[in-house]
């Protein structure tokens, strides 16, 4: 306050009274007198952004994508604006939109509603349409929609942070798969498998280490990337299995890396990033660095 008078006096001072301009001249950072009354006060819609926002001020994202039986892409993360327009974590864009930018709230009705400062960390289809979401939060759960709407199915025994979620989830022969770094109430962890009825460890049993993706080719091959798996897997560390219907085995030698973080498969091969560094073994061994290809000589 005496900073400000002290600045008052010297403006006087300098410009006297009636002063060059007839007055003295406001303060810096002086504010303006409102234009209005604050109850017919809204707020400006032209700093929105063209993508997806998040609900608190941190950045939003969006963590998968999944296609559905009738050739609509889904995308769901943590974000709770597409523009200016308020959404719940789940888009879908029809054929041939997903690349031009033009998404729509998934669902019109929730059972359940997506949790306030979440969203979800994996969308699954399955071959009847149902489908799976897995929620990350204070709480998180995995939910289906078998046709009857949302139902919790599974509940994590502790909280979402940066490294444990369910990262994945797929059907293969009749049963939901998930995968991430996780432990459900029940004790089965990293890789987990619904059969309708209850949840059970993926065969071969306890996976040591999180499972970072999980693809599968039509209903025919399952296959699992992450980072540690159990010594009975030879040569250790190495990343990619193949399960073949009944247990788990390296999938061409494998991938030796700290970690490899995703999976998809394309008319050219399967493809797999991360922190690799080689792939296969013996005289099948391969010098590659962050991705890696498993296809077919042409």
């Amino acid at each position: 306050m005496a900073q400000a008078q002290a600045q008052v006096a010297r403006a006087v001072a300098v410009w006297g009274a009636g002063g060059a301009g007839g007055a003295v001249p406001p303060l810096p950072c002086t504010p303006d007198a409102l234009p209005g009354a604050l109850a017919d006060a809204r707020w400006d819609t032209r700093f929105t952004v063209a993508g997806v926002a998040g609900p608190d001020g941190d950045a939003p994202h969006v963590a998968d994508f999944a296609r559905d039986l009738d050739g609509t892409v889904l995308a769901t993360g943590r974000f709770r604006w597409l523009g200016a327009e308020r959404v719940e974590p789940l888009l879908r864009a029809a054929p041939g939109q997903a690349s031009a930018g033009v998404w729509a709230p998934a669902r019109d009705t929730w059972e359940i509603a997506p949790p306030e400062f979440g969203g979800f960390s994996s969308v699954a289809v399955g071959p009847a349409g149902e489908l799976a979401l897995a929620t990350t939060g204070l709480s998180p759960q995995i939910w289906i929609d078998s046709g009857a709407g949302l139902q919790a199915i599974a509940q994590l025994n502790a909280a979402s942070d940066a490294f444990d979620y369910v990262r994945s989830m797929a059907w293969y022969d009749g049963a939901l798969w998930v995968a991430g770094w996780f432990t459900l109430t029940n004790g089965v962890s990293n890789l987990a498998v619904w059969d309708g009825v209850e949840w059970t460890q993926a065969p071969n049993g306890i996976i040591d280490g999180p499972v970072y993706d999980l693809l599968v080719d039509g209903q025919t091959t399952l296959v699992a990337a992450g980072t540690l798996w159990r010594g009975e897997f030879p040569p250790q560390e190495r990343m990619v299995l193949r399960f073949d219907g009944t247990r788990f085995d390296w999938l061409a030698g494998g991938v030796a890396a700290n970690f490899v973080s995703d999976a998809a498969v394309t008319a050219e091969g399967l493809w797999f990033a991360g922190a690799i560094a080689e792939t296969g073994v013996g005289a099948d061994r391969v010098s590659t660095v962050g991705i890696a290809r498993l296809g077919w000589p042409r």
